[in-house]
């Protein structure tokens, strides 16, 4: 029986300001129709509050969410580490990252009239957040959701193969086999996707390229722990994470 699991416009004067002090929860308009963010322009309710709210370590605050709602806007900074969004019980929408440049995350809302946003992350991390809310819809970038599921798929067979002998039901010549096959996928993804999902898929082939005899080594390797990991990102922001179907149930 297979499992599915999941793989994993902040302004200066914001950032500079949640990363100096502890900065308090407050509304702000929109200053126009439109919001730019890392997804593109989108457009937003002027008459609609948006909130911003930074500090040091966990946080959580209730937005209120204006009627006709269908999106929300986030810009997020941190200082370093690890960070969880927590969008309120919607667990599908979560993010989580590493801190380092401002990430930008457009999510749908459900019907409740509050969202809470929790910020997990180090006690001694300081952050800072905005958001805006639009009437459209956020929907996946289905260039990515197509590249996610095909790497999603290469990286099962991957898992699989690993899983497989460590229980001793797939020799190494199997494993070997399932690699290399791996690797033709990899490199055909390299040539299709666009951005961040083509150039890890070719950081992983280049990974393969430098041996594969044992599993567990190979896993191990650092280039193949970052190259999973950006990959991972960018499918998990797009709202389509990368998953594995594990055949083995482990």
């Amino acid at each position: 029986m297979q499992r599915s699991k999941a793989v994993s416009g902040l302004l200066a004067a914001l950032a500079i300001t949640a990363l100096a002090s502890v900065v308090g929860c407050s509304a702000s308009e929109p200053p126009g129709g439109i919001a730019a963010t890392s997804e593109g322009a989108i457009a937003v309710e002027k008459s609609w509050p948006g909130v911003e709210f930074g500090g040091t370590g966990p946080s959580s605050e209730s937005i209120t969410v204006p009627k006709g709602a269908k999106s929300i806007v986030i810009d997020f900074v941190c200082t370093g580490g690890i960070f969880t969004l927590g969008m309120g019980g919607q667990m599908e929408e979560d993010r989580s990252g590493s801190c380092g440049g401002t990430r930008s995350y457009r999510l749908p809302l459900t019907g409740s009239r509050t969202l809470v946003v929790s910020v997990f992350l180090a006690d001694d991390v300081s952050f800072g957040l905005t958001s805006v809310f639009s009437a459209s819809m956020a929907e996946p970038d289905p260039a990515i959701a197509a590249d996610c599921e095909q790497l999603s798929s290469i990286t099962s067979s991957l898992h699989n193969a690993r899983q497989g002998v460590a229980l001793g039901e797939v020799t190494l010549d199997e494993w070997t086999a399932s690699v290399e096959q791996a690797d033709a996928d990899l490199v055909a993804l390299a040539e299709t996707a666009v951005g961040i999902i083509g150039q890890q898929a070719s950081a992983l082939s280049a990974v393969i390229a430098e041996g594969h005899a044992h599993p567990d080594a190979f896993f191990a390797r650092p280039q193949y722990l970052a190259a999973s990991t950006l990959a991972s990102q960018v499918c998990e922001d797009n709202g389509t994470p990368l998953t594995i179907l594990d055949e083995y149930g482990g």
